[in-house]
């Protein structure tokens, strides 16, 4: 942002170097997760530290020396909600570690301090064990990473106006459709039969809806969901362009329809199943296939034009996917449990009903 200031403070034996950067798309949108992150790396004291192999030593480790390093990291929030306040030290023979954690509310600054001093210029071999513990203490506290809760997500300026709207639209759209669904009825099942109740399979089937109702729940009340409805989202790949944009944004859109309609279509699967509607085998597997068809479709837009490997997250919903299609697809169409089970027709009075008004 500036050119570089340079400071010779000769009393004092120090030299100061300043350098000011202005950083763009710092918050970058994780796919495989859903979620917004900013990553906080120490590097320069990192790049200062020995990493040893965890083997036995016979020979002493040789250490910069002298050397010191006293770093500070200052970010400015938004809030505090995100800051680790800790504080410890460690004193050796050959060197010692100082790190703080804290919130100074007076400037919304969340200060990383850290100081590391190098006493002699060697560890000897008994000393390694404890030299290798207290260097791995210090690498885990020289990474954070701040979620899309504390960064522009949590910013009401950044609100995407299209995207809220194109959420509502969708959102709207798939309760209409959910709505029609609901009415239809696939009509093979004979109108004098009544149910068996819901039992073997089936429960686990049950659990497993309610297992992805919960998660998609989880997802949108972790703040991970409102990252498609800000700007930093749309624009999180603005170092591309022509083809990849444009794919980038078709993919952001269509990854928030089926978030939506998902949520939409888990709600009136679960209604079905337990009102034991004939069509729920029929819209289950359609569901069921959908979604793998989905997964695989995605993972491949992603190694096809960002150029980027398929995670291995992704890659096991694709095989749990595709277990779960092999299982509960042939099991819903094939089963006599399940043709005798979801019997009942949309607007069908059972013989509950019948006995109630009787009485």
């Amino acid at each position: 942002m500036d050119s570089l200031e340079f400071y010779d403070q000769r009393q004092a034996n120090n030299i100061s170097l300043v350098e000011r950067y202005s950083m763009k798309n710092g918050w970058q949108y994780d796919s495989t997760r859903h979620k917004y992150t900013f990553l906080i790396l120490g590097k320069i004291l990192y790049d200062q530290l020995i990493n040893l192999p965890n083997r036995p030593r016979k020979n002493p480790v040789s250490l910069r020396y002298p050397y010191r390093l006293d770093y500070r990291i200052r970010l400015a929030l938004p809030t505090s909600q995100s800051v680790i306040q800790d504080q410890w030290e460690i004193k050796r023979e050959a060197y010692e570690i100082k790190f703080s954690s804290k919130f100074i509310s007076a400037e919304n600054i969340w200060e990383l301090h850290y100081d590391y001093a190098v006493l002699k210029d060697h560890i000897l071999p008994e000393q390694v064990s404890q030299f290798r513990k207290d260097m791995d203490k210090l690498y885990d506290y020289l990474e954070y990473e701040l979620n899309d809760s504390d960064g522009p997500a949590a910013n009401g300026e950044n609100l995407n106006i299209g995207m809220v709207l194109f959420g509502i639209l969708v959102f709207g759209g798939s309760l209409w459709v959910c709505l029609k669904l609901y009415k239809y009825s696939p009509g093979t099942v004979p109108a004098d039969i009544s149910g068996l109740k819901i039992d073997g399979w089936l429960i686990l089937l049950a659990i497993g809806l309610l297992m992805r109702l919960l998660l998609i729940l989880s997802t949108t009340l972790t703040g991970s969901f409102g990252v498609y409805f800000t700007n930093s989202g749309w624009d999180s790949v603005l170092g591309q362009s022509g083809l990849k944009l444009f794919t980038f944004h078709f993919m952001f859109l269509v990854e928030l329809a089926v978030i939506l309609f998902g949520a939409c279509f888990t709600g009136l699967l679960l209604v079905l199943f337990f009102k034991k509607r004939d069509s729920f085998p029929v819209l289950y597997s359609v569901f069921m296939a959908g979604t793998l068809a989905y997964l695989i479709v995605d993972a491949a837009v992603i190694n096809l034009f960002f150029n980027l490997s398929v995670s291995g997250e992704s890659v096991s919903q694709i095989i749990r996917q595709i277990i779960a299609v092999a299982i509960w697809i042939p099991y819903l169409n094939m089963s006599e449990r399940v043709r005798e089970t979801f019997v009942n027709k949309y607007g069908k009075r059972t013989l509950v009903d019948v006995d109630s008004d009787l009485a």
